[in-house]
């Protein structure tokens, strides 16, 4: 019976343990996915601002060229 007992505790402390480092793993993933999100943020906000400087450059020649669309 004491055998039966031992083999249940250490089964439940091997879970206990599995979990723990799960839940580590779990943390640094999240880690490493929130710095992909910023990065990926950071690449769309330099897109963006790219975007709007060629649409500023298509107004001054519109302006320039008084252009007139359809």
């Amino acid at each position: 019976m004491a055998i039966l007992f031992q083999t249940i505790y250490l089964s439940i402390l091997r879970s206990f343990i599995l979990m723990k480092e799960g839940a580590k793993m779990s943390h640094n993933e999240l880690d490493i996915l929130r710095e992909k999100v910023d990065t990926l943020n950071l690449q769309l906000l330099e897109l963006i601002n790219e975007r709007a400087k060629a649409a500023q450059e298509i107004g001054k020649i519109k302006r320039k060229t008084r252009y007139v669309p359809f």
